[in-house]
């Protein structure tokens, strides 16, 4: 079995601080693309409604616009559930600019690999 107490020092500090320090990179980007490209992520949705009733956040200062990103980026990398709904505009999704697309699935994998490593460094801390 992996003993965190035996690695030395060095490694077991850097395989707990590291998780902490993707997601601050992951939410550096969320907030380079929340204050510089929402204004174009919202024109390419304007027929999703969905994304509509949530942009009075983008006034709401950084914690909004995050959500709004996160919103965002829920409709256009997982849209079936919305569409099916009639929540989302499949013409909207399917032409949104690649770029920003590529953008938003940067930063919820650096996301999504830090919680994931972050649980697991708590499981191996904490196993007894």
């Amino acid at each position: 079995m992996i003993d965190l107490n035996s690695w030395p020092p060095l490694y077991a500090l850097m395989y707990l601080v590291l998780p902490f320090v993707f997601g601050m990179i992951g939410m550096g980007i969320g907030l380079y693309l929340a204050y510089t490209r929402l204004p174009a992520m919202l024109e390419a949705l304007k027929h999703c409604r969905d994304v509509m009733l949530w942009a009075n956040l983008k006034d709401a200062g950084p914690f909004g616009r995050l959500i709004l990103l996160a919103r965002i980026s829920a409709t256009v990398l997982f849209p079936r559930l919305l569409v099916k709904r009639g929540l989302a505009d499949l013409d909207d999704i399917q032409h949104f600019p690649l770029r920003l697309r590529k953008w938003l699935m940067v930063m919820n994998t650096i996301i999504n690999i830090s919680i994931v490593w972050l649980l697991a460094a708590y499981a191996l801390w904490n196993r007894h």
